[in-house]
């Protein structure tokens, strides 16, 4: 089956992967334009869920999330534009709280997959590698700058690219299926 790539949800994706791809290369560069680049794509990316978000209807059903994430990208976004010294601090703490759900969520289908005995190396190594980064910058936002925004941008990175794993995985449906309890243990 092939699936249907939404590109407005896509370029939010991409802006990430090219804000992390930034990061990583152009560390020392990049702290003069810090707080309007990525204020800029946080509230981009935000403003793109919130609209895609309306119109898919996501406030009528509960476990739907991509309105209420993108206007808490869009506020963040926009508070990190005005907040010039303090920018990295802020989205590094910021990114570290999402890549710490984010490492939550790998944890919850590593298990579910180690119950099932499914394959789930893969899950694990998302864990782990997810929880490291999200620990380095929750709890060490203010350390050596430039080593955070090269974790920054991969981190970024692999947000973007976990965040395109509709379109990437095969498996996918299987576990938005086991989300929402849809899942048939026959299949």
């Amino acid at each position: 089956m092939i699936k249907r790539i939404d590109l407005k949800y896509e370029l939010g994706n991409l802006l990430l992967i090219f804000a992390g791809i930034s990061c990583f290369i152009l560390q020392e560069e990049i702290l003069d334009y810090f707080s309007i680049l990525f204020g800029s794509v946080m509230t981009v990316r935000g403003l793109l869920w919130v609209y895609l978000g309306w119109k898919k209807e996501d406030y009528k059903y509960l476990n739907e999330m991509g309105l209420e994430r993108g206007i808490v990208f869009a506020i963040v976004g926009i508070g990190v534009i005005f907040m010039n010294q303090h920018a990295l601090e802020i989205v590094a703490i910021f990114w570290g709280i999402t890549g710490l759900f984010k490492a939550v969520s790998h944890l919850d289908e590593w298990m579910y997959r180690l119950h099932h005995h499914k394959k789930n190396l893969l899950k694990g190594m998302e864990f782990i590698f997810e929880m490291i980064l999200a620990f380095l910058l929750i709890f060490n936002p203010a350390g050596n700058v430039s080593h955070h925004i090269m974790i920054l941008g991969l981190e970024l990175i692999l947000f973007g690219i976990l965040d395109m794993k509709p379109f990437l995985f095969k498996d996918w449906d299987e576990i938005k299926e086991i989300r929402e309890g849809q899942h048939d243990e026959n299949k």
